[in-house]
């Protein structure tokens, strides 16, 4: 076997070149992590910004733990009570002291008359694309009469948002979600929410860590939220469901309780 440089063998050159490769792997792996974790905060403190800067003057809401919840609410009523609905936006943030950990954004669709599905649509199609896209998960999941009587004589509620401070430690951001809720005065009601990240590495992982992230997220809200994934392709892609009271459950969750019995 040949000699390398400085006498050493070509086994020892070839291993001090995979060792130098694989170091300056591991330091362009570090350098890109640690732009996406800049990036990752820099997503979190501008959401955070923004519902605080949107929201004005928060009330004082409930402390639990050292935290407290502020809160703002707005409503009115969807282009003109044409459509019949009063549109309530919450809007909560939590502090520890003087430091902000979590907010998150709540809209409430509740009926203000004689109204049916097609209204609903009609006044999502006004809010935003978005909310478009909540009427149309009642169209594919409901059948028409539950839809109809989903939004004529219960509230659909959307979590909007939610941003939380992953080195604020535990924040009890659910109990004081669900004080929120309890306080809007929900009783037939549906809540939906979509469990995706803000954002998520592509330089590592790519769409595979979405789905990973996507998925922690599910358990997460499923156990802190008490909801359910919805069937088919709206479930792969996060979207989650509760109801309340007398409201109706999605047709397939319908068919599982029937199958069960």
């Amino acid at each position: 076997m040949g000699e390398g440089p400085e006498g050493l063998s070509r086994r020892d050159v070839v291993k001090a070149e995979r060792g130098r490769s694989d170091l300056d792997h591991l330091r362009e792996r570090s350098r890109r992590e640690m732009q996406f974790d800049e990036a990752r905060a820099a997503v979190i403190s501008d959401g955070l910004t923004a519902i605080v800067r949107d929201a004005g003057r928060f009330r004082k809401g409930m402390t639990l733990g050292g935290h407290t919840c502020g809160v703002w609410q707005r409503r009115w009523k969807a282009n003109g009570a044409s459509f019949g609905f009063d549109v309530h936006m919450i809007a909560f943030v939590i502090r520890r002291g003087r430091r902000t950990v979590a907010a998150g954004e709540i809209q409430v669709f509740r009926p203000g008359g004689f109204v049916d599905f097609d209204d609903f649509i009609f006044c999502c199609d006004e809010e935003s694309v978005e909310a478009n896209g909540i009427a149309e998960l009642l169209r594919k999941h409901w059948s028409r009469s539950d839809r109809d009587r989903l939004v004529a004589w219960g509230d659909v509620v959307w979590f909007k948002r939610l941003f939380v401070e992953s080195s604020g430690g535990r924040v009890p951001w659910p109990a004081m979600v669900e004080s929120i809720l309890g306080n809007i005065g929900l009783e037939a009601a549906l809540m939906v929410l979509e469990a995706v990240p803000l954002v998520f590495n592509k330089t590592y992982g790519g769409y595979g860590a979405q789905r990973r992230w996507s998925a922690a997220l599910m358990r997460l809200y499923a156990r802190d939220l008490g909801v359910q994934c919805f069937a088919g392709e709206a479930g792969k892609r996060g979207w989650m469901w509760r109801v309340w009271g007398d409201a109706p459950a999605p047709r397939s969750a319908l068919r599982a309780k029937a199958r069960a019995v």
